[in-house]
């Protein structure tokens, strides 16, 4: 009765294992990381990019904050011959006042300078680390190329075979493979263990044996795999 479907399940446990035996190829994994390595650079890129937007926007202003006092200074002092004592005494505390806030602002720059610097540094080196990523990639994904080349087929003689073998198999037994097979790791169709589950080794209780034994199969109470009977 499962001659069919076991010698279906073993060419398809064949298939599952190449298929996985190709998508953990080393090139593969490579090629993975490297699409991520290049995403991640490219919203690092993005995000220095919006980092030296608001610093420049931000050196802008302080520049012209500088600029103004600036003004403001030379303009006290060009009119400080005229001053009275009195009015002399407050552009001096003016003046004071407007060298402290210039020292202060002076020391932003200079940091604003600084950050700027490196800023465009990070924005270089993630852009140069995009580019030395997509050479890699794009010689990695030639290399998976080949190999895929040299798996296809066998994967594709693979699948031909399945194909013929579906037509000897009842349609309801391969309909309630397929449902197991969409949750369950291979082979979903398995013998018996002596009294125990041949999947999951869970023990089979004796009403169920003698159901096994009777009809020749049974579906696992645990694993829900089909285990047919083995003498």
């Amino acid at each position: 009765m499962f001659t069919n479907i076991l010698e279906y399940q073993a060419l398809d446990e064949k298939l599952s294992k190449m298929i996985r035996d190709f998508e953990s190829l080393p090139e593969r994994d490579s090629l993975n990381k490297l699409v991520h390595l290049v995403r991640d650079n490219q919203a690092k890129l993005i995000d220095v990019n919006e980092q030296a937007k608001k610093t420049i926007s931000l050196f802008e202003k302080t520049k012209s904050d500088y600029e103004n006092i600036k003004n403001q200074i030379e303009q006290l002092s060009s009119k400080s011959s005229s001053f009275s004592d009195e009015e002399r005494n407050k552009a001096i505390e003016k003046l004071e006042k407007f060298t402290l806030d210039l020292s202060s602002i002076e020391r932003s720059l200079s940091t604003q300078v600084e950050s700027i610097k490196s800023i465009l540094s990070s924005f270089e080196n993630y852009k140069k680390n995009i580019i030395i990523y997509k050479q890699k990639y794009k010689e990695a994904k030639e290399k998976c190329a080949l190999l895929e080349q040299e798996f296809a087929p066998k994967i594709k003689e693979l699948k031909d075979s399945l194909a013929k073998l579906e037509k000897n198999v009842d349609p309801k037994v391969m309909l309630k493979y397929k449902q197991l097979k969409q949750d369950l790791p291979l082979p979903v169709i398995i013998e018996n263990n002596g009294s125990s589950c041949g999947g999951c080794s869970m023990s089979i209780p004796a009403a169920l044996m003698t159901k096994l034994k009777e009809r020749g199969f049974i579906e696992c109470e645990q694993c829900r795999r089909i285990i047919y009977y083995k003498k």
